[in-house]
């Protein structure tokens, strides 16, 4: 009898430590045959592995994410900008649009005016301020229409820039022609001028039309400024 008891008491023993090992071996809870195994759990955590991987969805085939991670990083790094560091400086896009020309052709300002004229005396004509500093081409031209004939008839006309002379000139009818009326009237122009001026640059015009007997004549100067789209001054 003392041997059968020692024997069971091995038996018990031996159950309760294979069945503790085995709820042990079971999965997260510990207890057999309760909740998911360590089996099922494999199974979940190798999908999501292969999931977390990479584009290959394979674990440990091809590139990781991470590896792709800091393959895009350093193409994201130098697409930015000058700086080649993501979103540090001034970006690739901003320097675009910084310099991107206007929609418009450019600004056009322009300006005229008729004036019954001396032809001795110089006298205002039409102005303009420009309204933005960069690049611009400035033109200036005068007409004089008279219904008279005219004899040694004079139309000038001058061009300020700043409050400088850049232009002072005209055109004369001969004394021998009578009837310049078919000529389409004395036309003057100034040379066209090109150059970069600051913002609020005043551009004036004076004018002369008349005989050699001092009669007026009427005159219409025309004033027009361009604005040129530059890299520099782009707007």
């Amino acid at each position: 009898m003392t041997y059968m008891a020692g024997s069971i008491g091995l038996l018990v023993t031996d159950r309760n430590t294979w069945h503790s090992r085995a709820d042990q071996a079971w999965g997260a809870t510990r207890v057999w045959n309760s909740g998911s195994s360590f089996e099922t759990d494999s199974s979940t955590w190798h999908s999501r592995a292969d999931q977390a991987w990479g584009a290959s969805r394979v674990w440990n085939s091809g590139s990781s994410f991470e590896t792709d991670s800091a393959t895009w990083h350093s193409r994201a790094d130098s697409a930015w900008g000058t700086s080649r560091v993501w979103n540090s400086g001034e970006s690739w896009e901003a320097a675009y649009n910084r310099v991107l020309p206007p929609a418009a052709p450019g600004d056009h300002l322009s300006a005229s005016g008729t004036f019954n004229r001396n032809a001795t005396v110089w006298q205002p004509g039409p102005s303009l301020t420009l309204d933005r500093t960069g690049y611009w081409v400035i033109v200036a031209g005068s007409n004089c229409i008279d219904p008279t004939n005219g004899n040694n008839d004079h139309n000038g006309l001058q061009l300020l820039i700043g409050g400088s002379l850049v232009y002072s000139g005209g055109t004369d009818i001969p004394s021998n022609q009578n009837n310049w009326s078919p000529w389409g009237g004395m036309r003057a122009s100034a040379p066209v001028q090109y150059g970069s001026w600051n913002s609020g640059t005043v551009i004036t015009t004076n004018g002369q039309a008349g005989d050699n007997n001092n009669n007026a004549r009427n005159s219409t100067i025309y004033l027009d400024a361009f604005f040129c789209s530059t890299q520099t001054y782009p707007h």
